[in-house]
């Protein structure tokens, strides 16, 4: 993801990075008809263990990130969005209940919008951004996203434009943990020519590593993308841990939540104009 700009953020830095999380509680699997009916909502341990510790991490880290949550998660676990927002960092829309978003239609998509942010509304909360479950999205869906007021998009992506009035700040699978870790991605490992294996944790930061080095050797942009559920496992948590620290340390990277960047390429919308460059390699 190269950049033909003199430097990001207010301070030139050769490269930016947004550390961000995808998912909360157990709204993928309420989508997909996994969670046994006879089970309670509101205890999932993403929700009530990964998340308080994620957020105490940032915060000694001084690091201000996204998190995508699904708009479910609104009516279940108010609460933890609620910590989301006072502790600094954006909160963002992905889906309702995870519905792999390419394959909905315009009036599907409108419903499930429309539903998740009158969710949030009705807990005084508000989506900044998006991000669409699977990371493929349609340029159609830009305009319903700038009429419903979100400022960005995070999808899987080349390029960060500003498009319909919304910043497109991609990400790129490489630099996301699920990627390496979920045997449910091995197809698309081997479509992208990676290890087709799940990866072991340090496997999976010598991956990381590597996708943040060709960002900052292409004076790009990326987001940098963790899930709480896989946090659970203690030394998954110790490899974001790490990353993260050493992503806010490196002097060549400005280390900014989505909103931020998105606020910032609004103000340079000129170096930003063009077709925004979505990615179509889907996971399932």
């Amino acid at each position: 993801m190269t950049s033909t700009r003199e430097g990001w953020g207010p301070e030139g830095r050769r490269a930016a990075v947004s550390v961000t999380f995808d998912n909360l509680g157990e709204a993928r699997d309420v989508g997909e008809g996994t969670w046994p009916v006879d089970r309670a909502h509101g205890r999932h341990p993403s929700a009530l263990r990964a998340l308080p510790a994620i957020l105490r991490m940032l915060g000694g880290l001084g690091v201000r990130a996204s998190f995508y949550v699904e708009g479910w998660n609104a009516d279940v676990y108010p609460d933890q969005l609620r910590a989301i927002v006072e502790g600094g960092h954006d909160l963002g829309l992905h889906g309702w209940v995870h519905e792999a978003w390419a394959g909905l239609s315009p009036g599907e998509e409108v419903a499930l919008l429309d539903r998740s942010i009158e969710a949030a509304a009705r807990q005084r909360l508000a989506f900044a951004g998006f991000r669409p479950p699977g990371g493929v999205l349609a340029a159609p869906t830009l305009a319903l996203l700038r009429e419903r007021g979100l400022q960005y998009c995070s999808p899987l992506g080349e390029a960060v434009s500003l498009s319909d009035g919304v910043a497109v700040l991609p990400f790129e699978w490489q630099a996301v943990d699920g990627y390496h870790y979920l045997e449910e991605l091995a197809l698309l490992r081997r479509s992208n020519g990676d290890p087709v294996e799940v990866a072991t944790p340090a496997r999976c930061a010598a991956a990381l590593r590597r996708a943040l080095a060709a960002v900052v050797d292409g004076g790009g942009y990326t987001a940098l993308t963790f899930h709480p559920f896989l946090m659970l496992d203690p030394a998954a948590g110790v490899v974001a841990e790490q990353l993260i620290r050493d992503v806010a340390a490196d002097e060549r990277i400005w280390c900014a939540p989505s909103s931020e960047v998105a606020a910032w390429v609004t103000d340079h919308a000129g170096a930003f104009a063009g077709e925004p460059a979505l990615g179509t390699a889907r996971w399932r």
